[in-house]
């Protein structure tokens, strides 16, 4: 189970450390009891992340730690990283988390690499990428042409704003499913929790695999969720 997973990392055999633990990675209460072996690619990286939290390291190297994450994942992992003692070196291709954790930055642009003393916000701010700056007479153009832009008239914006409903619909459809799965799997898991007790048979195994094929599915899902918002920031 997840709590014995963690429970073999604590010092001196510590449950209660493990069940906070295993909280803070979205494993609470009865979750702590889940099978590793009916557990998702992400919720795997979560009791592993956990792991390394009670293997009491002091720095922490994370490549993309956010891949194959949910929303809810990443936010708990942003969580335990702000309550980490040590220090933590992150390569990541998300802007958010880096605004919200990162408060020194290796900047690779322009085919160097410079360290910036503060955060991502700071940066941008006071020195910016290469790609994205030009000459003071580009950026006057620039708001020139911006400036000259006609205004849309109420008509147009009603026009644009059913033109992005309709863009967004698909992806509010996978999201729905998503979260329908999620519940779903979620009370599966409940349930054969409580079948288990008393034994693993015929029922507990097709419950276990149904979980299986139900966040496998969910992880496809975000696949498909993640390919369409590109499309569709391509599109803008």
């Amino acid at each position: 189970t997840v709590e014995q997973e963690l429970l073999e990392i604590t010092p001196n055999y510590n449950r209660t450390l493990a069940r906070t633990v295993a909280g803070v990675m979205m494993f609470e209460g009865d979750d702590a009891l889940k099978k590793i072996s009916v557990l998702s690619g992400g919720e795997k990286s979560r009791v592993l992340l956990g792991k390394i939290i009670l293997n009491e390291a002091n720095l922490l190297i994370l490549d993309e730690p956010t891949n194959h994450l949910d929303m809810y994942s990443s936010e708990a992992l942003k969580k335990a990283i702000k309550n980490f003692p040590g220090a933590v070196i992150i390569v990541t291709h998300s802007e958010g988390f880096i605004e919200e954790i990162a408060n020194r930055l290796v900047i690779f642009d322009n085919g160097k690499a410079d360290i910036f003393e503060g955060g991502y916000q700071d940066f941008i701010r006071r020195i910016g990428w290469g790609s994205e700056q030009g000459s003071n007479e580009e950026k006057k153009e620039k708001n020139k042409q911006a400036k000259s832009e006609i205004k849309l008239s109420k008509k147009e914006l009603r026009q644009l704003k059913a033109q992005k409903a309709k863009q967004l619909a698909p992806l509010k459809k996978i999201e729905n499913e998503i979260m329908q799965l999620e519940k779903k799997v979620e009370k599966d898991n409940a349930e054969l929790i409580k079948r288990t007790v008393n034994g693993y048979g015929e029922k507990e195994a097709e419950l276990s695999m149904q979980i299986s094929n139900n966040k496998k599915r969910i992880e496809e899902l975000f696949i498909e969720l993640e390919a369409k918002s590109e499309e569709l920031k391509s599109l803008s």
